[in-house]
Formats: C-alpha cells, structure tokens, sequence
C-alpha cells in the first residue's frame, strides 16, 4: 500500500513537472510574440518617420525651387539667409547658394586651384602635386606637367587606369587622382564644382575658403560678376540655365537628417529645374575640416 502511495506521488509530482515545462514553453512563446511585435511596432513607426521625414523633404524641395524658377526682379531670400519650412510636424532648414560662387575643377586657372588649396590649410609641395594632377586629368595630351601624372605615372603606381584626358563628370572623381582619395574629395568637396562651366568665381556669397582663394589668385578671379549680378532680363533675377546647391536639413524628434541637392532653373513653368545632383546626408563642413587637417599631416612636405 506505502508503496502504491509512493507511486501515486511520483506521478503527481511528474504531472506537475509536466504543467511546469509547458507553462515555461508558453511563457517563451509569448514572451517571444511581445518582443517580435515590439521589434515591429518599432520598424513601423521608423518607416513611418522615413515616410514623413522624406515627405517633408520633398515638400520643402518643391517649395524653394518654384521660389527660384519665379524670384521676380528681387534677389530670393532664400539666397541671402536661411529659410525654415514646416510641413506636418517636421520643421526643414534650408539653404541655397549659386554654383557660380565655387570653384569649377574644369575650368578654374592654376593659380585659383592653387590658391584654394593653400586656403584649404595645404602645404605648398601637395598643393602643386594636385593643383597639376587636376589639369593633367582634364587635358587632352600625355605629357605630365612638372608635378602632375599622366597614364604612365598612374600604371607606374599600380593604378589600372589613368586620367580621362576630358572633364570631371563629378566632384568626387577627384579621388581617383594619383594623390587623391576620400580625404581630398571630403576636404575640397563643399567649395569646388563641376556645373558652374566658369572659369572666374563669384566671391560675394561664397564660403571663406574661396574668398580667400579668389583674394590670393587675383586678377580675373577676383572681379568676376556671375550671371545673377547680370542685368534683369524678362523680369526674373533668376534667369535660365543658372545652377544652385540646395542644402535641407532637420534635427527635430527625427534627430537630425540631411539632403543636399544641385539644380539647375530652365524657366519651364511646368517642370522648373532639373535635378542634377542628389546627396544623402548633406556634407558636413566639420568633415571637411577634418579631412583637409589629416591631409596636411599626411603630407607635410
């Protein structure tokens, strides 16, 4: 009898192990179904962010390109200051500046190039190296200049390519030059350009760095009028053909988020600008700072 009782016990007690184990089972199970429907609401609610964030962003675009393509004869504010746009609960700070107030890498003379080097913080050696290198890559012979490189130079160093012997098709090419890289791109990005199709600069709105450069260069650089000090023609300080870099940022509950973007104005009222360059995030001048600080000590000859 004790030990039917005996028996009894085990298998209530293993009964019990049992509901233990399956109840633990149950807890994962649910435990797993909150987590992954949390994980979720989280994705959700990001998208959504996305959603809203590039919606405002597109928004905002639309609005500073139609204040462009119809300035009237007054000069844009949004070209004299910052302007902040609110669309839904997202508020978009933007910017604008002509490409005619950088320097353009298929135009600009050796001394500009130059001069904007030494304004970016280079020792006098690396800014010959790349100010030649630049006019090499954009040339049509194969002869390399004093501090420059051609085809040879590049396949010496290994490279499986050499200049293209024509212009930049962007700014980031410049990476590829024989004493190129990110840092060049990143240090010298934000000033230079390859759309203005101008060989002189516009100082007046243009960032210190050019100023300076247009200052040291001297001669036609220093006076150059861009076609928006040019007279009013058709009533809209703005005219046709113009190019201008439209910064967009925010840095509200979406934390901060950047779009910068290249347009040009074609005095089409049913399609404004055209689109020619799409940048995200927008560069940072802190990294551009940076990059030209670590160029100098990589080459402090």
């Amino acid at each position: 009898m004790k030990s039917a009782n005996h028996s009894r016990h085990d298998e209530n007690g293993f009964s019990l192990l049992l509901v233990l184990i399956a109840l633990a089972v149950i807890s994962l199970i649910v435990a797993s179904v909150i987590e992954t429907a949390r994980q979720r609401s989280a994705e959700v609610s990001a998208e959504v962010d996305q959603l809203e964030l590039r919606a405002a962003f597109d928004g905002a675009t639309a609005t500073v390109t139609r204040e462009l393509s119809e300035t009237g004869a007054s000069e844009p504010s949004l070209l004299l200051h910052p302007e902040t746009i609110t669309l839904g609960n997202v508020a978009v700070t933007v910017t604008a500046r002509s490409e005619a107030t950088k320097i353009d890498l298929n135009r600009a003379n050796p001394a500009l190039l130059r001069a904007f080097l030494f304004a970016a913080s280079q020792r006098p050696k690396f800014a010959d190296r790349i100010t030649d290198e630049i006019l090499d890559w954009r040339d049509a012979d194969s002869d390399p200049r004093p501090h420059g490189a051609e085809t040879a130079n590049y396949l010496f160093a290994g490279r499986t390519y050499g200049p293209t012997n024509g212009n930049f098709a962007s700014v980031s090419e410049i990476g590829l030059l024989l004493d190129g890289g990110d840092d060049l791109v990143t240090c010298l990005g934000p000033d230079v350009t390859v759309f203005s199709g101008r060989s002189d600069v516009e100082p007046s709105n243009a960032s210190p760095r050019v100023r300076a450069a247009v200052a040291a260069a001297g001669g036609a650089a220093s006076s150059a009028q861009t076609v928006i000090s040019a007279p009013i023609v058709g009533g809209n300080y703005v005219q046709p053909g113009e190019i201008f870099e439209i910064t967009l940022s925010t840095d509200g509950a979406l934390k901060q988020r950047s779009r910068q973007i290249v347009v040009r104005v074609t005095g089409n009222p049913t399609n404004p600008v055209w689109l020619l360059s799409n940048a995200t995030p927008a560069p940072i001048q802190s990294d551009s700072d940076a990059a030209c600080a670590r160029l100098r000590k990589q080459h402090p000859d």
